[in-house]
């Protein structure tokens, strides 16, 4: 059996929430000239820990294993001063409709992974210093990802008199499947091995996309109004990449024990994860019909694909009995 401590970085580049914005008149002095120039507004998440738990039994050749890996990453970014909203259009934005502009914008990004591997191992003997294993298995996985911001056209945030729009995204990801993988085992000493595998997997994943949004033209006297709330259910393939290298140190020998430290480094990538749904046009059609103005809106919404992945140190202790 062993226990890992992980220290990953989640690595997705797609998360913004504003850009810098700015008004400057026309030389013509007709309509002014908007400009977005500088670095888009992105929340962008640091290390983190997290653990793995794992059960190994072998049956001479064959191995039975079992592990499974907790995760959790947020971050918090905001912006002042003119920006545009990247989640903000006009028929709904209780800030866009007074024609007024972002001053505050600040988002919030968490995300929790939980997988499960169960698998079966043949182990392959190259002679005294290397070892190699083929292996496969079932794997589950869980990764939830919450995205909140919030708008607001006063520069302190929320404050009173400000005009304030709220966004609530999420997407949660249920998924399973089987994969396959080689691992190989050199001894650089007695004492010392040097260890890696590879592995990769295809698995069906249910995902359950939401979106809010929700605005106020005064935050201090005016409650929250629910203007948006959508959901969407999909089924998908996805699949999974896996690649681990590091190095084992023999301790000794106690409590009828073998006990191993390891150090390693190691990489871990999802694609086509479904991405936070994002309704980028929000449109009123008017038609003058014999019976008077016919009204029509629609909606644009964006449905993504992403790849998301994660990477970082891991600390093992195991015992062999």
């Amino acid at each position: 059996m062993y226990g890992d401590w992980l220290y990953w970085n989640v690595r997705r580049c797609d998360i913004d929430y504003a850009v810098p914005f700015s008004e400057t008149a026309n030389l013509l002095g007709q309509l002014p000239i908007f400009d977005s120039i500088g670095s888009v507004k992105t929340v962008c998440t640091d290390y983190e820990s997290g653990y793995r738990l794992g059960l190994l039994k072998s049956c001479g050749d064959i191995d039975f294993r079992i592990h499974y890996t907790h995760y959790q990453a947020d971050d918090t970014n905001k912006a002042t001063g003119d920006l545009a909203g990247t989640y903000l259009n006009k028929l709904n934005s209780a800030i866009l409709l007074n024609e007024r502009v972002v001053q505050f914008a600040k988002a919030d990004y968490d995300l929790e992974y939980d997988v499960v591997d169960v698998e079966v191992g043949y182990d392959l003997d190259f002679g005294r210093c290397t070892q190699a294993c083929l292996f496969g298995g079932f794997k589950y996985a869980n990764i939830c990802q919450d995205l909140d911001i919030i708008y607001s056209d006063e520069e302190d945030g929320l404050v009173e008199n400000a005009r304030v729009d709220k966004f609530k995204t999420n997407v949660d990801m249920d998924a399973y499947g089987v994969y396959l993988g080689t691992a190989a085992c050199y001894s650089i000493l007695d004492c010392i091995n040097l260890f890696g595998n590879f592995s990769y997997g295809a698995l069906v994943g249910e995902f359950d996309q939401r979106f809010k949004h929700s605005e106020t033209e005064d935050f201090d006297t005016n409650p929250f109004r629910l203007d948006t709330n959508l959901n969407n259910d999909c089924w998908k393939l996805v699949s999974n990449l896996n690649l681990t290298l590091g190095l084992e140190y023999k301790l000794a020998t106690c409590f009828c024990a073998d006990w191993v430290f390891a150090v390693g480094y190691e990489f871990h990538q999802w694609f086509c994860i479904s991405d936070f749904m994002k309704v980028i046009a929000d449109v009123e059609i008017v038609e003058e019909t014999l019976e008077g103005p016919q009204v029509t809106r629609t909606v644009r919404i964006v449905n993504n694909d992403s790849c998301i992945g994660f990477d970082g140190l891991f600390f093992r202790l195991s015992a062999s009995f």
